[in-house]
Order: structure tokens, then C-alpha cells, then sequence
């Protein structure tokens, strides 16, 4: 049903209306495609509204009248003579959208999990039996009634107990995780509680507020840089030991390489390599982040790559918990 109602709204905006509305309505494309902006826009900034009509009213009710309204709203395209109809017409249909989405899934989730409702209140009875066996410790998170309606609905998500009540589906999983509530070692209200301010809620609790790991990762680009980095060095410009048939065969980790690598001439170089390293770990750890990934790159992977990542990691140990991976030391040509 929900594909089909895509279908049709796809086939009304981009196939019918760019051909109909000029020739029969006189319009313009700048006419037809704000109708269709205007269609988005009042679905999405009414999905809320549209969730909590779809409760109050019940999900078979609301999808009727959703249907019959953007139903009535495409047979009066045809009488719409001037652009304030159409773009009235539009942004009606996409009020509707947001009606008709959470009333067809949850109506779906009836018919397809009739058995929903006692499958998982046995789960929440079988949970009791195994934390008291194994006494973890527990972190519960919870939001106020009104929160997690207002969070199912602009998801459209269907609520685990699936009876097509929203507000007594909440309040059944309440009773229900009555007893986990009271075995909690931490309840966390996430209501006014944004994603940044639970980790830090959750880090404080575990005793991990120092959390933060700066990653320095050596490679070639003959090889590609790391998929996971954040922050790319490229140390290409300083003095390459390949040149020199005497370190050739060693690495980075081999002092008379970093000598030769951190001439006087490249200090200045290295210097803003470590600034940039530094300034952007500090700024990931501001973040909230846990970690922060700078890709130290040279030709091949073995020299200048893995002196420079080891002296940023003895340099920089003082302000992080440092971890140093040399990818691809040990590649040959």
C-alpha cells in the first residue's frame, strides 16, 4: 500500500502535472514544482500533528479520512485555475501523507504479528528470570509519555506491543519494565537529554570521562590512505631515506632513518604537522568523541610515514592515550 501511494504520488508530480498543468491549467514550471515543495514541506513539518491525530481518533478512522482527503485533492486538480488552488491542493495531499503513513503501518503490524502483544510481554517476564541470574548491572533509559510519542511518530516506527494504541502501548511497556526499573543502578531521563549530554551521563556513571584515544595510523598512498581516517597527513615533502641505498632496507622505527627523515630543514614542516595533529584531536575530544583517527602518509608506507607517526606519538602522549599502527611497514616495493 505505502509503495503504491508513492507510485502515485511520483506519477502526479513528475509525470502528469509537468504536461498537464501548462496545457490545461496554464501554468508554469515554476508553478508546478513549488506545488510539489510545498507538498513536502507540510508532510514533514506535519508528521507530528499527524501521529497524534492517527492516536486520538484510531489508526482505521484517520487512514479513511487521510485517503478520502488526498483522493478529493487530486480530483480537484483539474478545477485548480489559478497557482494558489494548486498549491493549496499540494500542500493538502501532503498533509494527509502524514496521517496515512503511521495509521497504515500500524494497522500492517496488526494483520501481520496478531500474536505481537503476547510474545512480548513473555519476553519482559523471561528478562526478571535472567538478570537474576547473572545481577549485570543495569542502565535505564526512559523519556516522558508525551516524548515518546512525539519520537514514534516522526520515526513511524510500530511499538513492540503492536496493539494500535500508541499512548496505552507506553504505558503497558511501563508496567511491564516496572520490575527492570527498580533494579536499575542508573535512570536516566532522556527527554530534554540530547545525544552528546547521554554519553556524557553514561561516561560519568562508568567512570570513563577520559575515554578519548587519538589513533595515528602510518601508510603508503602507493597503497590508499585508510578508509577510517578523519584526518590525512601527507609527509612526502620531507627527505626520503629511499634514496639512500644504506636505509633503504630499514624502516622508521630505525633511528638513523628518523635522523636522515627530520633534517633541520624539514623541522619547520614537521612542526605544523604536529600543530594540525593536535589542534584537531582536541577538538574531536570537545566533540564528545571517543576517538579520532590522523593517517600519516608517505610514498610507500615504511619510512617517513613511520618516523613522523612515532614522534607525533611521543610528542602527543602527554595530551592523549596514544595508539601507533604502521600498516604498511612491512610492504616491499
Amino acid at each position: 500500500m505505502v509503495g503504491l501511494l508513492e507510485g502515485v504520488r511520483s506519477g502526479y508530480f513528475a509525470g502528469l502535472l509537468p504536461f498537464y498543468a501548462p496545457e490545461h491549467l496554464g501554468l508554469g514550471p515554476a508553478a508546478f514544482t513549488l506545488a510539489f515543495t510545498l507538498h513536502q514541506l507540510a508532510e514533514n513539518l506535519s508528521k507530528a500533528a499527524g501521529g497524534l491525530l492517527a492516536e486520538r481518533l484510531g489508526y482505521g478512522l484517520t487512514v479513511t479520512l487521510a485517503a478520502a482527503t488526498g483522493l478529493l485533492a487530486l480530483l480537484l486538480t483539474p478545477r485548480a485555475d489559478s497557482a494558489w488552488i494548486l498549491w493549496t491542493l499540494g500542500a493538502l495531499w501532503g498533509l494527509t501523507f502524514s496521517s496515512l503513513y503511521p495509521g497504515l503501518m500500524t494497522l500492517a503490524s496488526r494483520i501481520a504479528r496478531p500474536g505481537m502483544d503476547a510474545r512480548a510481554l513473555a519476553f519482559f517476564q523471561d528478562l526478571e528470570e535472567v538478570l537474576e541470574a547473572l545481577r549485570p548491572t543495569v542502565v535505564y533509559l526512559e523519556a516522558r509519555p508525551e516524548v515518546l510519542l512525539r519520537r514514534y511518530n516522526l520515526t513511524r516506527r510500530v511499538h513492540p506491543l503492536g496493539a494500535g494504541n500508541l499512548m496505552r502501548e507506553i504505558a503497558e511497556e511501563r508496567r511491564a519494565l516496572a520490575g527492570l526499573r527498580g533494579r536499575a543502578h542508573l535512570v536516566v531521563d532522556t527527554s530534554e537529554l540530547s545525544p552528546r549530554g547521554l554519553k556524557e551521563a553514561l561516561a560519568r556513571f562508568l567512570g570513563e570521562e577520559g575515554g578519548f584515544l587519538l589513533r595515528l595510523v602510518s601508510f603508503g598512498f602507493k597503497w590508499g590512505p585508510p578508509q577510517e581516517a578523519d584526518l590525512v597527513l601527507d609527509v612526502r615533502p620531507l627527505p626520503n631515506p629511499h634514496y639512500d641505498p644504506a636505509l633503504r632496507p630499514r624502516t622508521g622505527l630505525d633511528p638513523e632513518v628518523r635522523r636522515y627523515v627530520f633534517s633541520e630543514a624539514a623541522e619547520p614542516y614537521y612542526r605544523a604537522l604536529l600543530a594540525v595533529a593536535g589542534l584537531a584531536a582536541e577538538g574531536a575530544r570537545a566533540e564528545g568523541r571517543a576517538f579520532y583517527t590522523v593517517a600519516v602518509g608517505c610514498t610507500g608506507g615504511r619510512h617517513r610515514s613511520v618516523a613522523v607517526a612515532e614522534r607525533l606519538a611521543e610528542e602527543l602522549s602527554g595530551r592523549f592515550a596514544v595508539e601507533v599502527v604502521h600498516r604498511d611497514v612491512e610492504r616491499e616495493g
